[in-house]
């Protein structure tokens, strides 16, 4: 058994499947420590599990980026400063996780893998959202625009890489001087060879990932275990109850510029439709004032608990969020808002699972109502829905298990002072 540091940079979405690995982790006996944002440390001790925070304020830095939707040069500016603030914080890891057996992970790994170095400590690298890493199977997660030629995808790489390693790589050769290593030139090539191998929990059901030059296992997302039962509220329950299935709507850690308008966007395609509706306020807090009864207010619900219950699910187009209403089997409604959001509404439209998504930007209440009405008349979309949520139940407990083989095979290998070897990592030249 061996002591290891899992440290993410994200939000609650994100933070989820961290957790579920750190719970497995603990339960085969290992000694765990989950490094997160300071805002999750209630709900992460809450499971037993040793804390420390990896120093970012995620709402705020999230909120820094949300003026920014569609514009992918004043983006890439913001992501800049949002960036420096998040290599800061984790450069402040070392001294909890310099002890560590194994290193895993996640979100934006830039100070971690050189405290890892600095230590000799292996690292395994933790993927959520397949668009990080490069290829030219699609564009940089800054880039709105999906189902370009491959070329283009290549090229529009190799522009923003440049920039990231203008913009980052001094800042990161700082603290790596601070710690006696040498600098680096580019920040991929760096993230990369720091890694022992890396884990993509993207499930291949709904996205078989790109053969990448690298070691990686595909092992699907996880659910955190039901320890701390999270159940949804009796006013919630009594809602659902009281009528035909509704319509959820929430775009989670969103924030807005003008939640004014949204809310009344939200409200006008709630009429339109005369659908019910579950309406998450979300981090833009929208529709507070709302008072109709056909509606339902929410906070933080567990989405795996609410999502079975619903006709159909309106988000942003967060991957934890694709894969808990793809799960629940239910037709989605993707309202890109920033980064990774496009690509995951170009991908379930490829796959006949959404109506085609709308950008954040571009939202009408005639668009948005166009769209909810046909991801809940539309058989095809439906049908689908059905079938990828009956397949994701069924292999629902088998990627964590998968990643935990993983991440116990590089430990054992690292403590006995042998080669690394995986027999199911998969290695490829794209």
């Amino acid at each position: 058994m061996g002591k290891i540091a899992i440290t993410v940079v994200g939000t609650h979405g994100e933070v989820r499947p961290l957790l579920a690995l750190a719970i497995e982790l603990q339960n085969a006996g290992h000694e765990v420590i989950l490094c997160a944002p300071p805002n999750e440390k209630a709900w992460i001790t809450g499971y037993g599990l040793n804390f420390c925070s990896s120093g970012c304020d995620i709402n705020g830095l999230i909120g820094n980026l949300n003026g920014y939707m569609g514009h992918p040069v004043r983006l890439l500016k913001a992501v800049k400063k949002t960036l420096h603030d998040i290599i800061g914080g984790q450069f402040e890891l070392e001294n909890s996780i310099k002890g560590m057996d194994l290193i895993v992970g996640s979100g934006e790994p830039f100070a971690v893998p050189s405290i890892a170095e600095k230590y000799g400590i292996p690292f395994v690298f933790l993927n959520l959202v397949t668009q990080f890493m490069p290829s030219s199977n699609y564009p940089p997660t800054v880039i709105p625009w999906q189902n370009l030629p491959k070329w283009v995808n290549k090229l529009l790489w190799n522009i923003v890489n440049s920039f990231i390693n203008l913009s980052l790589v001094g800042i990161i050769n700082k603290q790596r001087d601070n710690l006696g290593l040498k600098p680096i030139k580019d920040l991929y090539d760096h993230i990369i060879g720091s890694f022992k191998t890396c884990i993509i929990a993207v499930n291949e059901v709904l996205d078989k990932v790109p053969d990448y030059s690298f070691d990686y296992i595909q092992t699907g997302l996880w659910h955190v275990p039901e320890i701390i039962e999270e159940e949804l509220e009796p006013g919630l329950i009594e809602f659902l109850e009281s009528g035909p299935p509704p319509v959820y709507i929430g775009f989670g850690s969103m924030t807005d510029s003008n939640p004014k308008e949204t809310s009344r966007i939200i409200e006008e395609t709630i009429n339109t439709l005369g659908v019910r509706a579950i309406i998450s306020k979300g981090w833009a807090e929208l529709c507070t004032n709302v008072d109709r009864k056909n509606t339902y207010m929410i906070g933080y619900v567990p989405h795996y608990k609410l999502f079975p219950k619903v006709a159909a699910v309106v988000h942003h187009g967060g991957a934890g969020t694709v894969y808990t209403a793809a799960w629940a089997g239910v037709p989605q409604v993707l309202i890109p808002h920033m980064l990774d959001h496009y690509y995951q509404g170009a991908l379930l439209y490829k796959k006949h699972l959404i109506p085609k998504a709308v950008s954040r930007s571009q939202l009408t209440s005639k668009k948005l109502a166009s769209a909810i009405k046909e991801a809940m008349s539309n058989k095809v979309i439906i049908d689908n829905s059905a079938r990828i949520g009956k397949e994701l139940r069924q292999i629902d407990q088998e990627g964590i298990k998968k990643a935990v083989k993983t991440i116990e095979e590089v430990l054992q290998n690292t403590l006995a002072g042998g080669i690394y070897e995986i027999s199911d990592t998969q290695s490829a030249m794209e």
